[in-house]
This record gives C-alpha cells, sequence and structure tokens, in this order.
C-alpha cells in the first residue's frame, strides 16, 4: 500500500464523526476477548500443571522474542513515514515489524490449536480481524501484520507441539 492510499483511508475514518472512537473501542474489545480466551486455556488445562505451564510459557517466549526483534528491526510505522495521525492514537516509534499485537493473538491461537483446535480457529478469525483493523487504522503495513500472524501460529503450534 502506497502512503497516499494509507493516508486516505485513515483519513476517510477519522473525517466520519465518532468512527475513531468506535474503532478505538472495537480494537479494545478484540484485545480483551483474546485475552479471556488465553485465560480460558489456564482453565481448561487447570488439571494438568504440566499443560498449564506450556501454555504460559511458549506465549510469554514468544513475545519476548518478537519484542527483541522489533527493537532490532527498528521499521518505522506508516504514520511515522507518511507524517499522518492513525486512527488509533498511538506515539510509538520504529517498532512496526512485526505486528506485536497480531503476534500475540496468533501465538495464542496456535497454542489453543494444540488443546482444542475448534477454539484456535476461531482466535485465528478474530486474530485476522486485528490484523485488518491494525492496517486500516494507520498502525501497520500489511507485511507487519501478515508476518505477525505467520510468526505468533507456528510459535504457538511448534512451541506447544515440542513442549508436549
Amino acid at each position: 500500500m502506497t502512503g497516499d492510499t494509507i493516508r486516505s483511508i485513515t483519513s476517510s475514518i477519522r473525517n466520519r464523526s465518532g468512527a475513531p472512537r468506535r474503532f478505538l473501542i472495537f480494537d479494545k474489545i478484540l484485545t480483551v476477548l483474546v485475552v479471556s480466551l488465553y485465560i480460558c486455556l489456564f482453565i481448561y488445562n487447570h488439571n494438568s500443571f504440566f499443560c498449564c505451564i506450556i501454555s504460559l510459557v511458549v506465549p510469554l517466549t514468544g513475545f519476548v522474542f518478537v519484542s527483541i526483534f522489533r527493537a532490532l528491526a527498528r521499521e518505522e510505522r506508516p504514520y511515522e513515514k507518511y507524517n499522518f495521525e492513525p486512527v488509533i492514537p498511538k506515539d510509538t516509534k520504529k517498532h512496526s515489524f512485526p505486528s506485536r499485537h497480531v503476534f500475540s493473538a496468533a501465538v495464542i491461537a496456535g497454542t489453543w490449536i494444540v488443546f482444542f483446535p475448534a477454539v484456535g480457529a476461531g482466535l485465528i478469525a478474530i486474530t485476522a480481524l486485528i490484523a485488518i483493523l491494525r492496517v486500516i487504522c494507520g498502525l501497520h503495513y500489511i507485511h507487519d501484520v501478515v508476518a505477525g500472524g505467520l510468526m505468533g501460529l507456528a510459535w504457538g503450534v511448534f512451541g506447544t507441539i515440542i513442549m508436549i
């Protein structure tokens, strides 16, 4: 996507009465939903201490890994590069690649897939919504969210399988 395209999309959203607030609320709802399902993973695995540890260690190590990776990559966000105001307020600099929001949702989805595939599939759909939202709000490029999703899903699935 070009800078003009991203600027045009975010501008049309910001110029609609109440739209930025609705996008922010939707972003928060999706985040709370993912966190709630992550907590449910612990409840689902409550009879197995080992599965609870896996449910904690796999996403946590992935989060640390992706945070370090982002710090090293130091890619500008679209609103930095093209100098516009994102729909969802953000002032973070040079931490665009990969999307940590999408990675986090995807790693939780990947962990769930191993234990309960139907919930994992639902979480992949939520992850896709988060990815779309992050792009159209001007917070990430498409390659940021695709990389975050693929890395998170791979880390979640393979990390869980390896630990089992």
